[in-house]
């Protein structure tokens, strides 16, 4: 929902497609969720569950095909959003769908998707849909870790293991500016409160945990926003060094 406000703050006006945008993203998710349950089960699934999966279906096939008809680059992404559920359906028969990648890749369709919602009227350039939803992939998948560091799944270290590589890439491709200078602070901050500070963050109850997710996502949308004009030209710097 965030990647989908961000594009919305975005777009030069409001477009009667980006609230059908964000309905598409979030029942084509839980469509894949139900999917996977559904295959993995040796018992048929419970009727609530069996209702919600065939309204999903429904749901994300009729706003596919109006979508199709009135957002032209979703013709380009919807193979890219198939892989995705491809992987993320065999990762989940492989009983790995808490694993890092299956996260990431959900986090990375979530973004994509709801980037679809920036100037949908209109025929954006796929280069800086390309390099936004990995900014914002690459952001939105630090969660992931620190989730599983919380839940002692994961040494807290590998934060920094995820963290580090993911600020020197972004400054080696796009370049230093005033964007990437706070987006690296921003994703070093959030590592740090859990790196240094591991016994304080444990011990939060989950409310609070949540309210520090949310006061950096509220910190991240404001400098991706304020700085959308060098955001949206990274594309040609980075497919350069490309």
């Amino acid at each position: 929902m965030i990647s989908w406000l961000i594009a919305v703050l975005l777009s030069d006006s409001f477009h009667w497609l980006q609230p059908l945008i964000l309905l598409f993203s979030l029942s084509a998710l839980n469509l894949a969720e139900l999917s996977v349950e559904a295959i993995g089960r040796k018992t048929r699934l419970p009727d609530r569950k069996r209702f919600w999966l065939i309204s999903y279906l429904l749901i994300t096939v009729f706003l596919s095909v109006v979508l199709l008809s009135h957002l032209a680059s979703l013709v380009y992404l919807l193979p890219v959003f198939l892989i995705f559920g491809i992987i993320f359906i065999w990762l989940s028969l492989k009983k790995k769908q808490k694993s890092v990648l299956a996260e990431w890749i959900t986090f990375a369709f979530l973004a994509l998707a709801g980037l679809l919602a920036l100037n949908p009227g209109a025929m954006p350039e796929m280069g800086v849909l390309v390099v936004m939803s990995l900014l914002m992939a690459a952001y939105f998948g630090q969660s992931i870790f620190l989730v599983k560091s919380r839940l002692n799944k994961i040494d807290p270290e590998f934060i920094l293991v995820y963290s580090l590589p993911v600020v020197i890439l972004t400054l080696f491709l796009v370049g230093l500016d005033w964007f990437t200078c706070l987006f690296s602070f921003l994703l070093l901050a959030k590592a740090l409160q859990a790196v240094v500070f591991t016994s304080w963050y444990n011990k939060l109850k989950i409310k609070w945990v949540g309210m520090l997710e949310l006061g950096f996502h509220i910190i991240f949308v404001i400098i991706l926003v304020g700085f959308s004009n060098l955001v949206l030209s990274y594309h040609t710097k980075f497919f350069e060094v490309v």
